[in-house]
């Protein structure tokens, strides 16, 4: 493989034209020689020459004509020949026809006006003013100046030259008098001028019978060489409407303005491989130094050299193709090359580009497939039976990249001896299901994990505890807490029900990996978030998996166990759940810490009402023995506080309160309060501020004593 150095600064393959020899990949240059020395070889014959440039989109026309150009000497002759003089007349600049005809001969006109030669300028100051009469014809037609003779009302052109300052005495006017004055002086001038025009395919049908009016009738001057470029096939059908009713009357148009078509030469097969692989490498090396991809050893060489190998089996059509489909592959390469085996990027940007339909089929194709190792896509779900023959490259392609001894329909896959199946997965390979959507999604980060995380998946279904362990630990390191359990949602919805318990137990297990002081909306933290997750698939289940959730609830602590048991609505053993919450809330209480001494904790208020609906009166105990000092009876009136954004507290509202008497006698607690606090109730005013707004613990033990009182309707506050 040969280097190919990177150009600074340059990453993206250029579609412009080349304008070196050196840069000339497809060998044009010397077919360009052998025009020019046509040219060069008839400086002496005085007629007008059009020659015309054949070619079809892409195929180098633009580059041809840059190639002759630099091969036609300015200025240089032999002795007894005419020198060469070079005018390059761009259409595209142009919005109308009367713009075009007008630039056209002003500047021819300016070009014969910088030499010295004095048969030049008289051509260039006549082409000025037979461009000054075209316009003059033109405005008379549409507004003019009107003489009259007789009766009769006429435009005269002459009228409109003395307005613009013409003094055109003794002088015939007409287009006929002004092209033999221009003839005769660029016959007897010492040079041939050669007129190029790029692209005329590229414009209107009216922009195109206007450019070739203008070489075949007002320009046909002596001594002139039109050198235009053009696909023949689509000028003939943009001016056949003048001249007939189909193509071919157009194409019989046009061969009686092109003197000699020139059809660019078919790119050897050799040229455009050697084209294409010049430009793949300079693509490489745009992304990867020269030190990373050159090494004997790299596997990115060795993927590089891949595409190299099955060059075989494209089908490029033009140069063009080649740059068009490079550049797409070199932003997909930029975007996620080390994810992603190089080789399968490229043949699927080459699909991508040269047959989009072929494209969306096969990017959508995995969507009921998921649940396979590695599957295959077959000739038969993307083309009918003639579109295989007529699209034989793409459908080679497909076959390399979804190799054929794996069939979808069956149950289990059997994979061959075949290295590129068994390392399908180690070499991220596009017919394996853990890499499959980074080949289409490159562009959201989330798709370019999904290898990662199914890496986990495996682990965990094979019983691999401490692989899994390891493994997911790094994932949460690699992409954060909230990343990582997204991508986990994703996996569980496609996995079956045994599979999803097994994962959903793991998950539980390494709950302490997911542990940070990030936060969703509902102020839980991403750890709480993966418990609820957990029973709400455990909930959606067809078949209730009742041993894992009883195995799950053991391994939880009482908060934890209460959002878990929260999320159930189907279950027939939630009582279980709650029964085990109560062991866990009694268990923490023995250790001489009342749950509600954490009044963050959200979830006790549904401990309170589910210890208050299995055992009233020990509940009624429970509270009555730990309310026994300052900090617990104010923590206790806490929990009833608003909390929000899992950061601060806000008021107790009325309804707050209101439900806190459906639990706990608050007359006990009143009395509680009043034993350690001296509150003056006329100096509250609970309603100045928003109930949202950030409240101290002492403040919410005031705003329950406002509601206490308010409610037993002891004293008139207001």
């Amino acid at each position: 493989m040969s280097e190919v150095k990177k150009e600074q600064g340059n990453h993206f393959l250029s579609e412009s034209p080349i304008h070196l020899s050196e840069q000339d990949l497809l060998n044009y240059r010397h077919y360009a020689e052998k025009v020019r020395k046509v040219i060069q070889n008839n400086t002496n014959n005085s007629e007008p020459l059009v020659i015309g440039i054949y070619g079809k989109w892409g195929e180098g026309k633009s580059s041809f004509l840059n190639l002759l150009n630099k091969q036609i000497d300015v200025f240089k002759k032999d002795k007894d020949d005419k020198g060469i003089m070079k005018y390059h007349f761009n259409p595209w600049r142009y919005g109308t026809e009367d713009e075009m005809l007008v630039a056209f001969f002003e500047g021819l006109a300016q070009k014969l006006f910088l030499e010295k030669e004095s048969n030049l300028k008289i051509a260039g100051e006549y082409i000025v003013k037979s461009s000054k009469y075209l316009k003059s014809i033109k405005l008379s037609a549409s507004a003019g100046i009107p003489k009259y003779l007789g009766a009769k009302m006429i435009f005269d052109p002459s009228k409109i030259f003395e307005t613009l300052g013409e003094d055109l005495k003794g002088e015939e006017l007409s287009l006929e008098s002004f092209k033999e004055k221009i003839d005769s002086a660029l016959e007897n001038s010492n040079y041939k001028v050669v007129i190029f025009i790029d692209d005329i395919d590229r414009l209107d049908k009216n922009e195109i019978f206007t450019l070739l009016k203008i070489v075949k009738l007002n320009g046909n001057f002596k001594n002139l060489v039109y050198i235009i470029t053009m696909d023949p096939d689509h000028v003939a059908r943009a001016i056949k409407s003048r001249y007939g009713d189909n193509d071919d009357d157009g194409k019989l148009f046009l061969e009686k303005i092109i003197n000699i078509p020139v059809h660019l030469p078919k790119v050897e097969d050799v040229d455009l491989k050697n084209f294409f692989e010049k430009k793949l490498l300079q693509t490489f090396s745009s992304i990867y130094s020269e030190s990373k991809y050159l090494q004997e050893d790299n596997d990115k060489k060795q993927e590089l050299e891949e595409i190299l190998d099955n060059y075989r089996i494209t089908k490029f059509n033009t140069p063009r193709e080649v740059i068009r489909i490079l550049n797409s592959f070199y932003i997909a390469l930029f975007s996620i090359g080390d994810e992603v085996h190089i080789s399968d990027l490229f043949w699927i940007e080459y699909i991508k580009i040269k047959y989009g339909s072929c494209y969306e089929i096969i990017k959508n194709y995995n969507k009921n497939h998921v649940n396979l190792a590695e599957y295959r896509i077959t000739s038969n779900n993307i083309f009918g039976d003639d579109e295989v023959l007529e699209n034989g490259d793409v459908f080679n392609v497909v076959n390399k990249l979804f190799p054929n001894n794996i069939s979808l329909e069956m149950d289990e896959i059997e994979l061959s001896s075949s290295s590129r199946i068994l390392n399908s997965k180690k070499e991220k390979r596009v017919n394996h299901k853990d890499h499959f959507d980074k080949y289409f999604s490159y562009h959201l980060n989330n798709k370019i994990i999904i290898g990662d995380f199914n890496s986990y998946l495996d682990a965990v279904i094979a019983g691999k505890n401490d692989e899994g362990s390891n493994l997911i630990k790094n994932l949460i390191e690699k992409y954060g807490a909230q990343q990582s359990l997204l991508e986990l949602e994703l996996l569980i919805d496609d996995l079956q029900d045994e599979s999803k318990a097994k994962l959903l137990n793991s998950l539980i297990d390494h709950r302490g990996f997911f542990d940070d002081d990030i936060r969703n909306i509902f102020g839980r933290t991403i750890k709480i978030e993966l418990i609820e997750k957990v029973a709400v698939v455990f909930d959606s289940m067809d078949k209730v998996d009742k041993e894992s959730i009883l195995i799950i609830s053991d391994k939880l602590n009482y908060k934890e166990l209460s959002h878990f048991a929260r999320k159930f609505k189907k279950i027939s053993f939630k009582q279980e759940l709650e029964n085990k919450i109560l062991i866990k809330v009694k268990s923490l209480s023995e250790e001489n810490k009342p749950f509600f001494k954490f009044p963050e904790n959200v979830m006790n208020k549904m401990v309170m009402s589910i210890w208050k609906e299995l055992e009233p009166e020990e509940f009624d105990n429970f509270i009555e023995e730990n309310i026994n000092s300052k900090e617990l009876v104010a923590l206790l009136i806490r929990n009833f506080s608003g909390y929000w954004n899992g950061s601060f507290f806000g008021s107790l509202t009325k309804e707050n309160y209101d439900f806190m008497k459906s639990l706990i006698d608050v007359h006990l607690i009143n009395k509680t309060v009043n034993k350690y606090y001296n509150i003056d109730l006329e100096k509250i005013n609970i309603n100045q501020q928003d109930h949202r707004d950030e409240r101290s613990i002492k403040e919410n033990v005031e705003e329950f004593v406002y509601h206490y009182k308010k409610d037993m309707d002891s004293i008139d506050f207001r």
